[in-house]
C-alpha cells in the first residue's frame, strides 16, 4: 500500500468503508512508514480537538460562530 492509497484508506473509512482495517495493508504499512503514522496522529488530534470544540466552545467566540460550528458537526 502507498501512501497515497493509505490517506485514501483513512477517508473511506470516515465514510463507512471499514473494510482496510480487516485487511492488513493499512495496519502494516502504518509499520514501516513515519510519514503516515504522523498524518495520522495528526489527523487523530484534528478530530478530537473538533470534538472537544462542540463541546467546550472558545469562551470569547461569538454566539453565531458557535451555533453554525454545532449545527456544522451535527451538535445541538
Amino acid at each position: 500500500m502507498s501512501c497515497h492509497e493509505f490517506i485514501d484508506a483513512i477517508d473511506a473509512c470516515l465514510e463507512g468503508d471499514l473494510s482496510w482495517h480487516i485487511s492488513s495493508e493499512g495496519p502494516n504499512h502504518l509499520d514501516f512508514c513515519a510519514p503516515c503514522r504522523s498524518y495520522l496522529s495528526t489527523y487523530r488530534e484534528t478530530i478530537q480537538m473538533a470534538r472537544a470544540a462542540m463541546y467546550d466552545p472558545p469562551r470569547n467566540a461569538p454566539e453565531d460562530w458557535v451555533t453554525d460550528t454545532l449545527c456544522r458537526f451535527g451538535g445541538e
